[in-house]
């Protein structure tokens, strides 16, 4: 059994707080991958172990880089396992200056610390310095650093699964309750709404100019109105839905001219009522087509919509009893927390569980996720490092 003393929280309080520091929003993610890389290869592991992907070839969002797949050899003749976290940030994040403030890490520079997932990179990939420094025993093991979590977890969607070596179970980092387990993903529809309008000197009776912010003002009263907008209940159906980027065109600050052009990405989600996010995608579909239909010119012409699903994935669950649950439970209690607290969230688990895996997801500390205050419950951040380490070498954390 391996020690967990106040040197080993030092280095990893100080090894987060350099994570949070590099920026990283979803699709740039190469200085944070770079980070990673350097770190893992100044500690022992070798070049040829570390593969970068292309999930963002594939991904429908592009992006710098593709997620980051490290194998490192077991000395224990066991299955092996895989432990993930994702790179990527929101944007509020970028910026961030971490420093201790008491129990906490905040940012110094008026942002959010990036607990989400800095902290979650910082558990798995302490955990893999100690196991590589200390020679620990371990089963082999497979770190996978994901992109583009946060705009529909595209860096698991498009893994290249075939440098994961199979592991039997999967372990991610993310989100805020260190004594919660996940155990599944909920379905989830990421859309594309390209509206195309036609432009014109100034908008009037005579003249031909079609507004794309008229269709998209339209669009969205309609959903509201009919109640698919924001939290959406249906027939005892739970969802919600949510516009994300509304991105007009334009140069400089042209006046008296019509937008022509408006890309909208949106999303729809079902909160307990499996593939109604699907439904609600659909009433997307049909409101932004019919406002178009219902936008027209002088000369009758009307504005167009081309709807695109650009990513869609299904609820999915590991079983309550599956040995993966149980492995996670062990590790709670190893650290003294209650287990029994059960979620299923929009994580990268969701991702992974259709692709076979029997994958859980661990919470990391983090508080205010996505906000401007986001910081770091430090106390939390190192139950779960411990826990992390513990899972990696199967349980010789002490």
């Amino acid at each position: 059994m391996t020690d967990w003393t106040e040197e080993n929280e030092r280095e990893v309080l100080e090894l987060v707080m350099r994570l949070m520091a590099v920026p990283g929003v979803s699709c740039e993610e190469n200085r944070i991958a770079d980070t990673v890389r350097d770190i893992l290869l100044e500690n022992g592991v070798q070049e040829e172990h570390i593969h970068q992907d292309n999930a963002h070839e594939q991904s429908p969002c592009g992006g710098e880089c593709g997620n980051l797949i490290v194998n490192i050899p077991g000395n224990r003749d066991m299955p092996r396992r895989l432990l993930s976290a994702h790179m990527d940030t929101v944007s509020v994040h970028l910026g961030a200056e971490p420093v201790s403030d008491g129990d906490r890490i905040v940012s110094a520079s008026g942002t959010g610390v990036a607990s989400d997932d800095r902290a979650g990179v910082a558990a798995v990939l302490y955990a893999a310095l100690r196991v590589l420094r200390e020679g620990l025993p371990h089963p082999p093991l497979t770190l996978l650093f994901t992109v583009q979590e946060e705009i529909g977890s595209q860096g698991a969607h498009f893994a290249e699964i075939d440098h994961f070596g199979r592991p039997e179970m999967c372990f991610c980092w993310d989100g805020p309750d260190v004594d919660t387990v996940g155990r599944g993903g909920r379905g989830k529809s990421y859309m594309k709404i390209d509206i195309r309008g036609q432009k014109a000197k100034f908008f009037g009776p005579d003249q031909p100019g079609i507004s794309t912010p008229m269709v998209f003002a339209r669009a969205v009263c309609d959903l509201d109105a009919g109640g698919w907008m924001g939290m959406v209940e249906k027939d005892g159906r739970k969802g919600s839905s949510n516009v994300i980027i509304v991105d007009g065109s334009g140069r400089g600050y042209e006046t008296n001219v019509v937008m022509a052009h408006m890309l909208v990405r949106a999303e729809a989600r079902e909160l307990g009522s499996p593939g109604f996010n699907r439904e609600i995608a659909e009433m997307f579909r049909q409101a932004f087509e019919d406002a178009a239909a219902r936008t027209v010119n002088c000369r009758g012409e009307s504005a167009h919509v081309d709807f695109t699903l650009m990513s869609e994935r299904e609820t999915c669950m590991v079983p309550e009893d599956a040995p993966v649950m149980r492995e996670a439970a062990r590790a709670l209690e190893h650290v003294g927390l209650e287990t029994g607290r059960y979620r299923v969230g929009f994580l990268d688990i969701g991702r992974l569980i259709p692709r076979g895996y029997a994958a859980v997801n661990l919470g990391v500390g983090g508080a205010n996720a996505h906000e401007v205050d986001n910081y770091l419950k430090i106390p939390d951040f190192l139950l779960t490092s411990r826990m992390a380490l513990f899972l990696a070498t199967a349980g010789s954390d002490g």
